[in-house]
């Protein structure tokens, strides 16, 4: 459910720079409102996607404490 509100903010906040960028007479709220939404939908697709460098990190916690438990006994 948050990918897809995540997706439609992209898409609405594209469309409407696009069109922004396409008239003559500039709506620079109505930019605001479009960057506004691409971002935070971007944020959200950003969140959701699971950071390869905490699995990395997690496992040389592990094995250094697990040495060091092998060290003490």
């Amino acid at each position: 459910m948050k990918k897809k509100i995540a997706v439609i903010a992209i898409l609405v906040g594209a469309l409407i720079l696009i069109v922004q960028l396409a008239l003559k007479s500039k709506g620079y709220y109505v930019q605001s409102v479009g960057i506004l939404l691409l971002m935070g939908g971007l944020f959200l697709i950003n969140t959701s996607i699971p950071s390869s460098t905490s699995n990395v990190e997690k496992d040389k916690i592990e094995k250094d404490t697990s040495e060091s438990y092998e060290d003490r006994g």
